[in-house]
């Protein structure tokens, strides 16, 4: 279970959070689980975004004798990538002038901040949340770390800065709605974006899990089973060669099975054609 980490504080007037009672309520309705929270960020999980979030893991205590335990913070070769790899190249320029008057005010402040923020760093790019005014209290400050603001439903304008080493500016568009696949660590290539409208994925993609941490929730999971002698160690990851063979098996199945189908096809033409022409009377 994944929740914001404001559902662990306490409101005004209340003796604990709703996190808590939701937690205690969880325990005492099912003893025979191990249910412990975790408060886990995707930026130390090879994601170029900063995304904090409260993860509940519970795991049955008459399968696995031992409270879960977090992951380690930070993958040894979780194939992490900045935020220019998380970005395509190929996308046209946005222009400004379709932005609400609003949003170009903010990204006209936004874009000072940068600039201040960047000749400072080593960095070239920047990312801003444009739907939010920076002169408010709840404006969200200027990326400068190679990282994104956290991906959420109401923000449908994250904004990218790319400057030149001296200064002026390069690039300047939003973040495309399948660039916010990629940087909840979802492939993008095999996901399912083009079925659903901008909207819809703006909803999912500020809504999801980010991929690499529930990764390493589940792997720290698979690994206490295999210290206990529940799962083999060998078959947490198979080796590529069987996956290979495995591959090339299936391969052939399909394409014998596909021929068998046609065989059975014409086979069952033939037939009918000899039935017609036996019923057919001879001409002599």
């Amino acid at each position: 279970m994944e929740m914001v980490p404001g559902m662990a504080h306490k409101k005004k007037g209340d003796e604990i959070s709703f996190h808590n009672v939701w937690l205690e309520a969880l325990t005492s309705r099912c003893p025979m689980w191990w249910c412990r929270t975790f408060t886990l960020d995707s930026s130390q999980y090879g994601l170029p975004q900063s995304r904090k979030r409260n993860y509940t893991v519970g795991v049955n205590r008459l399968r696995l004798p031992v409270e879960p335990r977090p992951p380690p913070q930070g993958l040894q070769g979780s194939g992490g990538y900045r935020l220019q790899d998380a970005l395509h190249p190929g996308l046209p320029p946005f222009r400004e002038s379709e932005c609400t008057e609003q949003q170009r005010r903010n990204l006209f402040l936004y874009k000072h901040l940068a600039q201040e923020r960047l000749s400072n760093s080593a960095g070239a790019i920047a990312c801003v949340a444009a739907d939010r005014n920076p002169r408010k209290d709840f404006g969200q400050w200027v990326r400068a770390d190679g990282m994104v603001s956290t991906l959420r439903t109401c923000n449908e304008l994250e904004w990218v800065f790319i400057f030149f080493p001296d200064g002026s500016l390069r690039m300047s568009r939003p973040v495309h709605p399948y660039e916010r696949f990629a940087l909840q660590g979802f492939q993008v290539t095999h996901c399912a974006g083009h079925l659903l409208t901008k909207s819809e994925v703006l909803l999912t993609t500020g809504n999801a899990m980010s991929v690499p941490v529930v990764g390493a929730v589940a792997t720290e999971i698979l690994r206490a089973m295999a210290s206990w002698g529940l799962l083999a160690p060998s078959r947490l990851r198979p080796p590529l060669p069987c996956l290979h063979e495995r591959a090339r098996a299936l391969e052939r199945q399909r394409k014998r099975f596909a021929l068998s189908t046609d065989i059975a096809f014409l086979d069952g033409w033939r037939l009918r054609l000899e039935g017609r022409a036996a019923k057919q009377p001879r001409v002599a």
